[in-house]
């Protein structure tokens, strides 16, 4: 958890992006990215539902989404199978 304020924040892995809406409070601005699009509409519906206005979400592999960008924090809480 950021203790102060950061410029940029990825979250990837996102899902229902709920880490990013989490944090989008604490940075300037906010990225989640997925792989599966269906989560990344569930995430684009959680952002306009609670009316965060930095945060975005994008579809894509790896970080092929958000490629020549840079993030002060990265942050991801991957699915795990037993």
């Amino acid at each position: 958890m950021p203790q102060q304020p950061i410029d940029s924040l990825l979250e990837w892995g996102c899902g229902a992006g709920t880490l990013a809406l989490l944090l989008a409070c604490l940075t300037g601005r906010a990225t989640g990215t997925d792989f599966n699009p269906r989560a990344i509409h569930l995430a684009r519906w959680n952002v306009a539902v609670n009316g965060i206005a930095n945060l975005e979400f994008r579809c894509g592999d790896g970080f092929a989404s958000v490629a020549r960008e840079q993030f002060e924090c990265i942050v991801s809480q991957p699915p795990y199978h037993p």
